[in-house]
């Protein structure tokens, strides 16, 4: 034990940085697991599209789509998110799947629509580079 508590003095940040990385890991599982929504894969959200009426909802700016979108898809700029209800509204009893490039922006997007009270509201993992990693099709 002494020569835990030496170390830590010893080498400060490294522990610190250490005990910081934990922290976070521990912190982003505990957000993934325990998220009001679910998270799909491509290949889920295909399933949901196909079998009970999902529409895809772009939450990527104007400028990133030139890497292709969903075929179908909704885009709705994140920047003009909180001023789009009339065009959310009218899909509010869909499954909605919310996709940004990678995921991470899309989850803040899916905790906001269910505190609106959406209640089909799905992130897709990965977001737009898993879809195209799984060779599904895009447009643009």
């Amino acid at each position: 034990m002494d020569q835990y508590i030496q170390f830590i003095t010893n080498h400060y940040w490294l522990s610190l940085s250490f005990v910081m990385t934990v922290g976070f890991v521990v912190y982003m599982e505990y957000n993934i697991r325990f998220a009001p929504y679910e998270s799909l894969t491509p290949t889920q959200a295909v399933i949901l599209q196909n079998h009970e009426d999902a529409i895809f909802i772009d939450i990527r700016e104007s400028k990133e789509l030139s890497r292709g979108k969903l075929i179908d898809s909704v885009h709705i700029p994140l920047t003009k998110f909180a001023t789009a209800g009339n065009q959310l509204n009218k899909h509010r009893n869909k499954n909605l799947i919310i996709y940004c490039a990678n995921g991470n922006r899309s989850r803040s997007v899916c905790k906001k629509l269910i505190k609106q009270d959406y209640k089909q509201v799905f992130n897709l993992t990965g977001g737009i580079n898993a879809w195209q990693k799984e060779n599904f099709p895009t447009t643009t």
